[in-house]
């Protein structure tokens, strides 16, 4: 059952090179500076992806990875979703 969730490693190295850009990006995201559809025009605009939509699905990664343990160990959590 849980090797159908296992995938290729997480690249955390990608994570902490754009680290700062990521932070930067939640906070103008939080204090409304600029829309998140804004954000998801301009990382889907380039033909190539680009670092930090990369570093983002690799963080995304660890947020579902997280998900999973929480509900794999909830049944609460189960019944509710």
């Amino acid at each position: 059952m849980l090797s159908n969730h296992i995938g290729v490693p997480i690249i955390t190295a990608l994570i902490m090179e754009h680290w700062d850009d990521l932070l930067r990006l939640a906070a103008s995201i939080t204090t409304r500076t600029v829309t998140l559809s804004t954000i998801l025009k301009r990382l889907s605009a380039s033909s190539t992806s680009s670092d930090l939509a990369k570093a983002l699905r690799e963080l995304g990664r660890i947020e579902r990875t997280l998900f999973m343990i929480e509900w794999y160990s909830t049944p609460a959590l189960r019944r509710r979703c």
